[in-house]
């Protein structure tokens, strides 16, 4: 019975943190700070990076990033827009912050990236 109930309990967290998930992959093109997203959600900061971290081994903000990236992909395979445009779309207001970030994330730059396309 002790295991059931453990297990039901984790359960519901980690039901409850891809529902954080799904807000943060939903919001990208804003500016999402932990302590607004754990304050939204009625959780305290600590709590919410640790589930975080229990659920996808990273940090909210390692997520965060991480979804950012995936989106820009997406954005330069499907549409023509700059990299200043998917920047901004994926609220990353610098350029070249933008493509250290890709190149940190996926081995190119963007624009290397592009030409494989």
């Amino acid at each position: 019975l002790h295991l059931s109930i453990r297990r039901q309990r984790q359960m519901c967290i980690r039901d409850s943190h891809k529902s954080r998930a799904n807000y943060i992959n939903e919001n990208l093109e804003k500016n999402i700070a932990i302590k607004d997203l754990a304050r939204d959600f009625g959780l305290n900061p600590n709590k919410l990076q640790a589930g975080f971290k229990f659920l996808f081994r990273l940090t909210v903000n390692e997520y965060i990033m991480q979804q950012r990236m995936l989106k820009a992909s997406t954005l330069l395979k499907t549409t023509d827009h700059s990299l200043s445009q998917i920047a901004e779309a994926i609220s990353i207001s610098s350029k070249s912050y933008f493509s250290k970030s890709f190149k940190k994330h996926f081995g190119v730059l963007p624009s290397e990236y592009l030409n494989k396309k």
